[in-house]
């Protein structure tokens, strides 16, 4: 019982990420090369196929002799697809629906005006990132050149997080994450919050305002402005999820 001479395998990686599947498949394969086991695979998908060392189609619920292949059957090098950035990969497609999903990938390509998009949003948000670091040094009573502003603690805390929020966005952006539209909008409505909730603030007097920092202040909210409107108006180029 713990030790079998065959083992009968119904679709064993359907369930299984790409690299899951390579494991799964490389342990099946030495179990048959090393201890001699023999293997019975069923499946749809021609990359596990590959693993086999005879292979049969079941067509129209008729096993075909070994070497023939049913009618319809297209060679899976001719529907090989290459997929988006992301995936980093090409998978062979069978006749089946789905197959692609398996491997966690999409086939949907990214245009010029998509990745032009990308890098022009992920760059503002760098900018406006920058910028915060840049004012929350100064709050903390970093002196950068010539550039000094009041040392104002909370005010240093509130802009250390919205330029880690901008960065967290930038990653999204750039890493290819499937949820980046999302993580792009919620990056850049925490800083957002935090900028009028500095301009706010020193307009009811709790702390000393100076000429830089409302310039500080409009330029964060116009790289915002900017992101937003991406995000709004060029939403393929992320895809909304």
């Amino acid at each position: 019982m713990t030790d079998p001479d065959l083992i009968l395998a119904d679709e064993p990686t359907g369930n299984l990420d790409a690299a899951s599947a390579d494991d799964f498949l490389g342990l099946l394969s030495a179990l048959n090369k090393e201890h001699a086991k023999t293997i019975v695979m069923v499946t749809h998908d021609p990359h596990a196929a590959h693993f086999a060392g005879r292979v049969r189609y079941l067509d129209k619920g008729v096993l075909l002799p070994e070497g023939q292949v049913p009618q319809d059957w297209i060679p899976p090098h001719v529907r090989a697809v290459p997929l988006a950035a992301n995936c980093g990969a090409t998978v062979k497609l069978s006749r089946y629906q789905g197959h692609c999903q398996q491997f966690g990938c999409s086939t949907r390509r990214d245009s010029h005006e998509d990745v032009s998009m990308k890098m022009l949003l992920g760059w503002l948000m760098i900018a406006n990132a920058a910028l915060f670091f840049f004012g929350a040094l100064q709050h903390a009573g970093v002196r950068i050149g010539n550039f000094h502003e009041p040392h104002i603690i909370p005010a240093a805390i509130v802009e250390s997080i919205c330029g880690l929020s901008l960065l967290w966005g930038v990653t999204a952006v750039f890493g290819h994450s499937p949820v980046a539209w999302r993580t792009a909008l919620i990056a850049n409505l925490v800083p957002l919050g935090g900028v009028l909730l500095g301009m706010a603030a020193l307009a009811a007097g709790r702390g000393p305002r100076t000429a830089s920092n409302d310039l500080y202040h409009h330029i964060m909210l116009a790289l915002i402005a900017a992101s937003l409107l991406i995000l709004f108006f060029a939403r393929s180029a992320l895809g909304r999820h």
